[in-house]
């Protein structure tokens, strides 16, 4: 049944339109726009005052404007009708319609019909934090529009104020969600001391599908950020263009994130962040904080409690062990493992392919003797359990083709952490620090320009065996060299691509006659050099 209360001359009538609806309690309701009682805000006020509403009837509000009290905000004043409905003589529902005012041209391609607002008619400070007790007609303290925008506040109205200009919650000086450019991105309430305030979050242009936990706010992100989801309390954070597909763990703060920042998961608490231009698809774990890191640093993995890292551009494809801390990491540094607690490390740029066990810490690898210069180029470093305090220097003039590789440093740690210090004083020479035990167990340092020394060249590897000697490195070739003893130094000299690909061990094995190499493809190559050195221990 349709009920047609014979309204009081003096209200207006506007043009007849059914409306139906279903609310956010799932009822289906069914209202014309025609019958709602047009009335002022104070006469709605007096009905009520004196019992005299008229139960079920429909009221629409038509001198209702959005107005703010809290510091900081403002409305932008773009009026439209609400329609409430009496439940008794003296109570509205807040759940609310909106209609557009008659002649309004704002809010022409918007459809109201289809938004779902609360409402709440009194100006009520202990509810409401901007509730504006001298010129407020009531409050919207839900609003839910076509595109599934939903924000606990009027988000067609509220604006928040930012570096001294007013922004919109979606789409910056202009409203994006208007025509369905910003969608589907969900806010919960900001509630502090009881009270319902406004969350000063704001979008770019094109942000969608982001969820918000409860109490987040002073966030601000740039333009086509989506797919995001935030937990509880995620505050002053600013986060770039397109970020997205990130998932926040509680507590997440006054983070600073670059554009194209995406497909990241952090933990709780992690907080104090600086984050570089494309920077994705990193984990990090719980108490992460005050870490900055540099233009596409991606798929990283840090462990719990990871905090007050620096790391420069193009550092990828990192995992660090819980408790890895105030680390600097020099550009290009990438394929890492760091087992837990290592911290206070400094690495030179393109240092990568490393792998660190439990408790290494204080490292630096860099070259000059005040270690004021990263080194670039050294790799395959790996360090065993316990080994602390180790200085890697170089004076050697480095290019693409010159740089130190597969140094091995084990378990030099004893009773008392050993500097291990490893120098090539020789500038532009061939000259080359070796360490190695001999047969009775006594390390030795050695020049291999005191042994037997030569170079093969431009070695074809076409055939690759299965192999399981070491984990990812799926395949070995065996390359036969005459006369080589086990005890020999070998090293082996990958071409530029097959160096930096990832794909080669940074390990070989040494046999009699023969060495083997290890890779994740079983792809032919040529490798330019392989340098033999006969150690006469």
């Amino acid at each position: 049944m349709i009920r047609f209360d014979t309204a009081p001359s003096n209200y207006l009538k506007d043009d007849y339109t059914f409306v139906i609806k279903t609310l956010s309690n799932a009822l289906i309701h069914l209202y014309l726009n025609g019958d709602a009682n047009s009335i002022l805000y104070a006469d709605l006020l007096a009905l009520i005052a004196n019992n005299e509403l008229i139960p079920n009837s429909s009221y629409r509000i038509t001198d209702y404007t959005t107005t703010t009290a809290q510091a900081d905000t403002t409305s932008a004043g773009h009026d439209f009708d609400v329609i409430v409905t009496a439940l008794s003589t003296n109570e509205l529902s807040e759940d609310a319609k909106c209609v557009r005012k008659v002649g309004d041209t704002y809010f022409e391609n918007a459809k109201l019909e289809a938004w779902e607002i609360k409402y709440c008619i009194h100006n009520d400070t202990s509810r409401f934090a901007w509730a504006d007790t001298v010129n407020g007609k009531g409050v919207i303290y839900y609003m839910k529009d076509e595109w599934n925008n939903e924000c606990p506040y009027d988000f067609k109205n509220i604006q928040f104020k930012k570096s001294n200009v007013f922004l919109y919650t979606f789409g910056g000086t202009a409203d994006n969600s208007l025509t369905g450019g910003c969608h589907h991105n969900t806010m919960m309430d900001y509630v502090s001391s009881s009270v319902l305030r406004l969350n000063f979050n704001t979008f770019g242009r094109g942000c969608y599908s982001n969820t918000f936990g409860n109490n987040c706010y002073s966030n601000t992100f740039g333009d086509y950020c989506g797919g995001n989801t935030f937990g509880n309390s995620c505050y002053s954070n600013t986060f770039g263009d397109n970020c997205r597909f990130n998932t926040f763990g509680n507590g997440c703060n006054s983070n600073t994130f670059g554009y194209g920042f995406n497909y990241n998961t952090f933990g709780n608490n992690c907080c104090f962040n600086t984050f570089g231009n494309y920077c994705n698809s990193n984990t990090f774990g719980d108490y992460c904080n005050s870490n900055t890191f540099g233009n596409d640093c991606y798929s990283n993995t840090f462990g719990v409690g990871c905090s007050s890292n620096t790391f420069d551009c193009d550092y990828y494809y990192n995992t660090f062990g819980n408790e890895c801390k105030k680390n600097t990491f020099g550009s290009s540094c990438h394929n890492n493992t760091f087992g837990d607690e290592c911290k206070n490390n400094t690495f030179g740029n393109n240092y990568y392919d490393n792998t660190f066990g439990n408790n290494c810490q204080y490292n630096n690898f860099y070259h000059g003797s005040s270690g004021t210069t990263k080194k670039d180029y050294i790799r395959y470093i790996v360090l065993e359990d316990g080994c602390i305090n180790n200085n890697f220097y170089s004076e050697v003039t480095t290019d693409i083709d010159n740089y130190l590789q597969r140094i091995r440093i084990k378990g030099l740690e004893n009773n008392t952490p050993t500097n291990i210090q490893i120098t090539l004083s020789e500038v532009d020479t061939n000259y080359e620090w070796v360490i190695c035990y001999t047969s009775g167990g006594t390390l030795k340092q050695y020049c291999p320009d005191n042994n037997d020394s030569y170079k093969l060249e431009n070695i074809e590897v076409s055939t690759w065996n299965d192999s399981n000697t070491y984990t990812d490195f799926g395949y070995q070739a065996q390359i036969d060299i005459d006369n080589l003893s086990e005890s020999d130094f070998v090293n082996v000299v990958f071409g530029v691509n097959e160096a930096v690909s990832g794909n080669y061990a940074p390990a070989i094995e040494i046999y009699s006659g023969y060495i083997l190499v290890f890779s994740k493809v079983n792809t032919a190559i040529t490798i330019p050099t392989i340098e033999i050195t006969k150690i006469d221990l």
